[in-house]
């Protein structure tokens, strides 16, 4: 089964049809194009690296993620099956792209704003409603365009995809794994100390701002993590409204990340932003070492831009 799943505003939920017209737009571009041998290496390439450097699951997640993998692979490709990028098949591609028409398609919505479905789902008893695609919709999906109107394009290279992957603290990661219990526990490192200056600005600064640095001495993976964290309380308080603000922040701001850092993500590098009850407003930004310093200022400068644009008011 080919999913496409799309999380859709308020807005997006009464203009379901156009929204399928634009998907439909896209398959027809991927169409055109054709397979790319250079897209399937490129990802075979993250997929080896993911694999490589795993981080370690919870429990649940590994069960349900391995049970799943009992039904689609061999037993010997259970564990690693979602990872195998081992045979390339251009016809097989052009063959999967000849049954993504409107006719093979079950589209399911999902809100909270429906109302008036005559059905009960037997499961979980949940209300729902059979409906049958209009006519006009179907030949709107189906027509061919014209690919030039098409806003649509192929993803470019993936700059962010490392080949670097020194630990800085040479360790070795599959020896580590089997010492860490027997390793006494470090602390991390207090790097700015500015509260004594004589200046006034770095004393400021000082009383203000705390930089801790810890070299990853347990695990030598070559991988890092930045964390951001910004204590709002002020002395008159906080109002719930703050933190209700600030969490709609965050919200921006992790939606305005998505798309210029799509390819980043894919490579391996993450970013979150969030908001807790202690009034702190988090950004944490982690993956491989190589570009771990790039990602973390493209996160802040695109924060910024968002922050400082007037109006993003307007547009989120």
């Amino acid at each position: 089964i080919f999913t496409v799943a799309v999380d859709l505003t308020v807005t997006g939920l009464k203009k379901i049809n156009e929204i399928t017209t634009k998907i439909y737009d896209y398959i027809k571009m991927l169409k055109e194009i054709g397979p790319q041998k250079w897209y399937f290496d490129e990802n075979s390439q993250i997929a080896d690296i993911l694999l490589k450097f795993q981080s370690k699951t919870s429990v649940s997640s590994m069960a349900s993620s391995l049970s799943n993998n009992m039904q689609k692979y061999q037993p010997e490709d259970v564990v690693i099956g979602d990872y195998l990028w081992s045979e390339y098949d251009a016809e097989g591609i052009e063959s999967i792209f000849d049954q993504l028409i409107p006719t093979n398609m079950v589209m399911l919505c999902i809100s909270k704003t429906y109302r008036g479905a005559n059905l009960i789902e037997p499961i979980y008893n949940t209300n729902y409603q059979l409906v049958q695609f209009h006519p006009d919709h179907l030949i709107e999906w189906t027509k061919n365009g014209d690919l030039r109107e098409n806003q649509f394009e192929f993803p470019l290279k993936n700059e962010w995809i490392p080949n670097n992957f020194h630990s800085l603290n040479n360790l070795n990661p599959s020896i580590q794994a089997e010492t860490i219990i027997s390793k006494p526990t470090t602390y991390p490192k207090l790097l700015t100390n500015t509260k004594d200056s004589s200046d006034d600005l770095n004393k400021r600064i000082g009383e203000q701002v705390e930089l801790w640095y810890k070299l990853d001495d347990t695990f030598g993976e070559p991988k890092g993590t930045i964390l951001f964290e910004m204590h709002t309380e002020r002395d008159e308080g906080i109002t719930i409204r703050d933190q209700i603000l600030m969490e709609v922040l965050a919200q921006i701001l992790s939606v305005s990340l998505r798309e210029p850092l799509y390819s980043a993500s894919k490579a391996g590098l993450e970013y979150q932003v969030s908001t807790n009850s202690r009034f702190l407003f988090q950004m944490q930004i982690s993956g491989y070492n190589q570009y771990l310093p790039r990602f973390f200022t493209a996160v802040v400068n695109r924060s910024l831009d968002v922050i400082t644009n007037p109006n993003s008011e307007k547009k989120y």
